[in-house]
């Protein structure tokens, strides 16, 4: 003889009960680059890597710790440096190529470098996974102190060889070694004191930084070159 059980029956809610609609998880609301460029500053929002993966954003964006990093957009002034900078390591070195506006694998965050110089073979993923032979942060009012500092010590760690630092306004470049992974040494450094510098890059040759050729004019109050 077998026995059927009938499935347990639910209470019944009294009349008076309120029924709670499940909760709508909704993504964060992003700020436009105009509202970054209004305050010129960072925007952290707590994200999870998944996510952040998938979302559109407009600008530049880096992803550290469980957060969302959004920059302001650059000035002009700032790609032009970028641009000219790649275009100098390009035309001096041998079996690299230099990128920007990609993203870099930094351990367990996602960093997003002015210019990097990498290998045929990093060339074809998302992001740059492996190590750049060099990376260059432009540093502005907003990344000053973590491209000095946290990120300085991500790019070490991961054994990048080589990290140049631009100043735009004081028109300066530092050139940093690594020391063997334990620290940077400066290798070099570009200011209108010093016009001309030339970098070695181990295994690819030399590039020649000159002062006249990377920072575009300065100009005056009325626009005009000085």
């Amino acid at each position: 003889m077998s026995l059927t059980l009938a499935p347990p029956r639910t209470p019944a809610l009294p009349s008076n009960t309120i029924r709670q609609r499940p909760v709508e998880m909704h993504p964060p609301r992003l700020p436009t680059l105009a509202e970054l460029a209004s305050t010129g500053k960072e925007m952290r929002i707590k994200m999870p890597l998944e996510q952040w993966w998938d979302y559109p954003f407009e600008g530049k964006s880096e992803w550290a710790d469980g957060e969302a990093i959004l920059m302001p957009p650059p000035t002009v002034r700032r790609q032009l440096i970028g641009k000219r900078l790649g275009r100098a390591m390009d035309r001096d070195l041998v079996g690299v190529e230099s990128v920007g506006g990609s993203g870099l694998r930094a351990g367990d965050r996602i960093r997003e470098p002015d210019v990097m110089l990498v290998e045929p073979h990093q060339v074809d993923a998302p992001i740059v996974t492996g190590v750049p032979r060099l990376v260059v942060e432009i540093v502005s009012p907003s990344s000053r102190e973590s491209d000095r500092s946290t990120k300085a010590r991500e790019y070490l760690d991961i054994g990048i060889p080589q990290y140049w630092l631009v100043d735009p306004v004081n028109e300066t470049i530092e050139v940093l070694r690594s020391d063997g992974g334990v620290r940077w040494q400066r290798a070099a450094f570009l200011d209108p004191g010093h016009p001309v510098a030339v970098i070695e890059v181990a295994g690819h040759g030399a590039v020649t930084l000159r002062h006249a050729e990377i920072f575009p004019l300065t100009t005056t109050a009325t626009g005009r070159p000085s």
